[in-house]
């Protein structure tokens, strides 16, 4: 099979220097990134200082303000504490989610603080990144801080928070989520805490918890989640029929 259209001189025209790496077509092929080799060796010095003001300038296409980051990741400079730092509160909520990414690849501790506060951004992508950069960080944030996402409306958030959760000691955290008012945040933890302490006075716990939602109004989602669960207690506690 082959293609008998004209190439655009979008594709074919990419500019001189940095632009050329910036406007690589297929950027994740072989081909494309030797052609951005190619580029970064002939430019020298100059690759390093002009591709972190391409990342930090906000009047920059979007596309290839993530496309620099790539690019550091890939071929360096690798992104500084300070320069993630700056990215961390960009307009752009790409940028912010990227920044997240490499925080947990480039972790310093004087990010944790940014992780923190990207924990609260209100685009649910930047949470459940930041989250997901935590565990690869080992950074244990305050408790009171993570369980409002085991209440997000997105699947994503939460379970990824459920995950960084169960990084922490069970201690700081399972009587907040036996005894938390919210029953979504109940049932989401208490995923992560029959994973981590399976115990048979917690899954009893849990049980009877779930016994007490039952006795009131549960919508669809949260009766589904209080039958997985309940499920889950029984068979990890090993739970006898007589029990």
């Amino acid at each position: 099979v082959t293609w008998n259209g004209k190439v655009p001189p979008s594709m074919t025209d990419l500019g001189k220097g940095l632009e050329v790496a910036l406007k690589q077509p297929q950027f994740d092929s072989a081909y494309a990134r030797q052609q951005c080799a190619i580029v970064r060796q002939s430019m020298g010095a100059k690759w390093d200082a002009e591709l972190p003001a391409v990342v930090l300038d906000p009047s920059t296409k979007l596309e290839h303000r993530l496309r620099g980051l790539d690019l550091m990741q890939l071929m360096g400079p690798f992104p500084t504490p300070e320069l993630l730092t700056k990215l961390a509160v960009d307009p752009q909520e790409q940028i912010r989610m990227k920044a997240a990414a490499l925080m947990g690849l480039h972790y310093d501790a004087s990010l944790e603080t940014k992780l923190l506060r990207l924990l609260r951004d209100l685009d649910p992508n930047v949470q459940r990144v930041a989250c997901e950069s935590m565990v690869r960080a080992g950074i244990a944030p305050p408790v009171k801080d993570l369980l409002p996402l085991l209440n997000s409306t997105s699947p994503q958030v939460a379970w990824a928070a459920t995950r960084l959760l169960e990084t922490i000691p069970v201690a700081e955290w399972q009587d907040a989520i036996l005894k938390h008012e919210n029953s979504r945040v109940f049932l989401q933890g208490g995923l992560a805490l029959i994973r981590v302490a399976p115990e048979k006075t917690v899954c009893m716990a849990i049980l009877n918890r779930n016994l007490r939602l039952l006795g009131g109004f549960l919508n669809d989602a949260d009766f589904l989640s209080v039958l997985r669960l309940s499920e889950l207690a029984l068979a990890q506690g090993k739970i006898a029929p007589e029990e």
